[in-house]
């Protein structure tokens, strides 16, 4: 296993394991995202917090992290491993507490979301958590997003789960109480570019 702090605070690091720094400049296609405005899974407030690309090259993938108060850890594991052994690791911390995580599978069948949750991931399913269809990604792709209400043990949780390109994501805001994470969390589930090369 690999494991990289690529950036933090606002800053940006060239890691030999990541290839590049962190790249400024909006995501996606402004007009597209007018077009198909976030269906957000909980409220989230008006942030006018800004934000700059973030770019995993072990990974493929881009998406928006805040430009302050922030920090990237990225854990890439063995490719050659059995199938439901995630690939990638990407953890979002805000301030000291993980905010969002984004684990990435291969699927070389290309499987769509539903199936990859019902053969893998069914654990994340019961009668505490609901499931809704929705479009994201930049490329306004049909994932599910999952409630998961607090318990004794944890605080409240949001799951994305969106099939691209023979990869699965499964993006978790870790922090569904706390605004910023929302914010960051939603911001990453529409903006997210799944397969991106330098």
């Amino acid at each position: 296993m690999l494991v990289a702090v690529v950036a933090s605070a606002g800053g940006c690091a060239t890691d030999p394991l990541v290839d590049g720094p962190l790249v400024d400049g909006p995501l996606g296609d402004p007009q597209h995202a007018q077009q198909h405005p976030a269906e957000p899974s909980v409220a989230v407030p008006r942030v006018a917090e800004p934000f700059r690309a973030h770019h995993d090259a072990r990974a493929g993938c881009r998406f928006p992290v805040p430009v302050s108060d922030f920090k990237v850890t990225s854990r890439h594991f063995d490719p050659s491993g059995p199938i439901d052994q995630i690939r990638h690791q990407i953890t979002v911390t805000l301030g000291d507490h993980q905010a969002v995580r984004i684990d990435l599978w291969d699927d070389p069948q290309r499987r769509p979301a539903a199936a990859w949750l019902e053969r893998h991931l069914s654990f994340l399913l019961d009668d505490s958590r609901s499931a809704t269809t929705r479009r994201l990604t930049a490329w306004d792709l049909e994932g599910l997003v999952l409630e998961h209400p607090s318990s004794p043990q944890a605080h409240p949780r949001t799951t994305a789960l969106v099939a691209a390109g023979g990869r699965v994501f499964l993006i978790t805001c870790l922090l569904a109480h706390d605004s910023r994470a929302v914010a960051l969390f939603e911001r990453i589930i529409t903006e997210l570019e799944p397969e991106v090369t330098p």
